[in-house]
């Protein structure tokens, strides 16, 4: 009988035990998952339900109707009548070019260059981290001072050519400064990533490499890229989701007057909301119209993407 009793005693002890355990961890993740909800479901609701609706100001007093399918047809017609969707698209086109072609690959080598410490590593691991460690904002300032002032007085004085003045308004000459810019802002950030994954790397296959006779690009395209494959994935899914939402850093350099030929999809539809700033929300459906048209043709041709990388890519084995 004292032995059943001692049981019942043990058998309540681990229900309560395990009743305590379930309400803390219900107490931990409660507060989390009431900010997701609020804060991220029921706000993009919102923002979906905003892609239907219109608003009208022009008696003062802000109205809200619902249209229907009415802010997707403007899109199309603004497509039909108006270049500068086409030109924003076509600039978004080419920023995830670069991202794809460009950036990712340069990244991926010098931060192998780096993981192998060769001659100047250091300097150029400090040179590359900079736009990671310093504002953005500065980095802006830095670099509108050294193409609007250095580069004309350094032009004008060396080879007696005026002609390199206001380069971030020039149409010729302020797309490839833009597009330096990106290049360069965006690879701190894939550095830090890619070095990340390369030093989980074991020594010893690199020096097992070595010793069968694999020269650094075999060591590199055999051993390191399988290796650091899904942060490569991961990084390429992230510039084709960003595809649409891709600024640019333009609101940076041009603040709400950027050029139309500069500016991207991304950037248009900022614009779009920034442009009568929070107390006129009459282009916020439009924007939201903006958001789900492009969100419809970009997700799926990212998760095939994701789908193939993953699939076909290499493996460690």
């Amino acid at each position: 009988m004292n032995q059943t009793l001692s049981l019942r005693v043990t058998s309540n002890a681990k229900k309560k035990s395990k009743a305590m355990r379930t309400l803390f961890y219900v107490c931990m993740v409660a507060i989390p998952v009431v900010q997701f909800v609020i804060f991220y479901i029921v706000v993009n609701f919102n923002s979906i339900l905003l892609a239907f609706k219109s608003y009208d100001n022009s008696t003062g007093v802000v109205i809200e109707n619902w249209i229907g399918w009415g802010n997707f047809e403007r899109i199309f017609q603004i497509f039909r009548s108006e270049n500068i969707l086409w030109i924003a698209t076509k600039n978004s086109l080419l920023y995830l070019v670069f991202n794809l072609c460009v950036v990712i690959p340069l990244s991926m080598l010098f931060a192998y260059y780096i993981y192998r410490g060769y001659p100047a590593a250091g300097f150029f691991k400090v040179m590359l981290f900079l736009p990671a460690v310093i504002c953005s904002m500065v980095l802006v300032i830095f670099f509108k001072e050294f193409v609007e002032t250095a580069i004309p007085e350094l032009a004008e004085r060396w080879f007696h050519d005026d002609g390199w003045y206001a380069i971030l308004s020039s149409e010729s000459k302020g797309p490839v400064a833009l597009m330096i810019f990106y290049v360069w802002f965006l690879f701190s950030g894939s550095i830090l990533l890619y070095l990340n994954a390369m030093s989980n790397i074991p020594k010893s296959q690199i020096e097992a490499a070595q010793i069968d006779g694999a020269g650094e690009f075999r060591t590199f395209w055999r051993i390191v890229i399988p290796a650091i494959w899904p942060t490569l994935v991961s990084l390429i899914i992230l510039a084709m989701a960003d595809f649409v939402a891709n600024q640019a850093n333009l609101f940076s350099i041009y603040g709400i007057f950027a050029p139309s030929w500069s500016q991207t999809l991304g950037y248009y539809q900022f614009f779009l909301v920034a442009r009568y700033g929070a107390d006129s929300p009459v282009n916020y459906p439009i924007a939201s119209a903006f958001g789900l048209l492009f969100t419809a043709i970009v997700a799926p041709i990212t998760l095939l993407t994701r789908h193939l990388l993953l699939r076909f890519g290499p493996r460690e084995d």
